[in-house]
This record gives C-alpha cells, sequence and structure tokens, in this order.
C-alpha cells in the first residue's frame, strides 16, 4: 500500500483528525490518500486540507466518515471552492525552481492558498469567484511543451 500525504494542510489545526480516502477508483490502485479534516460531528467532517489524488473533494468540503471515522465515504456539501493541481516532472531542476518560485508568488499575489506533494506537484485553493488567469503566463510555456501538465480535481465528482 502506498499512502499520499500532507504535510502542510492548509487549515491545519490542533484538533483536526487524519482520514484516509481510497484512491482505487481515481485509477490509483493499491493507494490511499491521508487527508485532514475538521473533528467530526457524529460521521460528519469538513475537509481541512485540498486533495492531491482524490477528485470532486475540495477545501472546506463537508464530507460523510465511516462509522468508525476513519475513511470518507462521500461528499455532503460542497464548498464551492475548487482544487487546481500542476504537476511538472519533466522540467530540470532549474526549471522546476523557477516555476515552482513563480507558482508560489502568483499565489501568494491572489491571497490563495497551495499545498505540495513532493517538490514538482501542487495544488492550489481556488476560493469561489476567484480567477487564476495571474498564473497562465507563468505555466504557459512550461504546459505547451510538455514539461508540466494541470487539471482541475472536479472533472469528475467524488465516490469512495
Amino acid at each position: 500500500m502506498r499512502y499520499i500525504v500532507h504535510e502542510a494542510p492548509l487549515r491545519r489545526a490542533p484538533s483536526n483528525i487524519t482520514a484516509m480516502i481510497d484512491l482505487e477508483p481515481f485509477g490509483l490502485p493499491g493507494e490511499m490518500e491521508q487527508v485532514w479534516i475538521t473533528p467530526p460531528s457524529g460521521t460528519t467532517a469538513a475537509m481541512a486540507c485540498v486533495p492531491f489524488r482524490a477528485y470532486g473533494l475540495a477545501l472546506n468540503d463537508v464530507v460523510g466518515l465511516d462509522t468508525h471515522r476513519r475513511r470518507v465515504r462521500q461528499l455532503l456539501r460542497s464548498s464551492g471552492h475548487q482544487a487546481f493541481r500542476l504537476h511538472f516532472s519533466r522540467c530540470s531542476e532549474e526549471e522546476a525552481t523557477a516555476l515552482r518560485t513563480g507558482v508560489e508568488s502568483t499565489v501568494e499575489q491572489l491571497g490563495l492558498g497551495c499545498e505540495w506533494s513532493g517538490d514538482r506537484h501542487v495544488v492550489i485553493d481556488v476560493p469561489p469567484g476567484v480567477e487564476l488567469d495571474p498564473l497562465e503566463p507563468v505555466i504557459r510555456d512550461y504546459v505547451d511543451t510538455g514539461r508540466a501538465s494541470w487539471e482541475w480535481s472536479h472533472v469528475e465528482p467524488f465516490r469512495s
């Protein structure tokens, strides 16, 4: 089993806990994503991180948990946030450093938050009504030349 973890969740608080999401429904058999959630009320909690691999979930979404409160089972209410994912594995070290700096600077200028999975995969929290247009010139050349790829996490609904 391989585990994807969140080392710096956006809304991490001392009272938050972790839960697991099985990534097999997303084409990643044998993988689980450990996500941070707010303290559950019964079997309901809110996402305190931005999922790296699970589609259809975003920061602040209200989710249903299993009876042991260890696994996320369903989306109960969307927060309206979206997750924008950028992966740049085909860049040189220098390019990756420059791209990371440009992404972090743009995210900060927009007043947004992001989380990193390693140093070449970032997920950006995009609240309702926020546009990522200023990010386009930062990533355009990398995407156009196949050195980076991006996606929105809402392309399919969450299912467990």
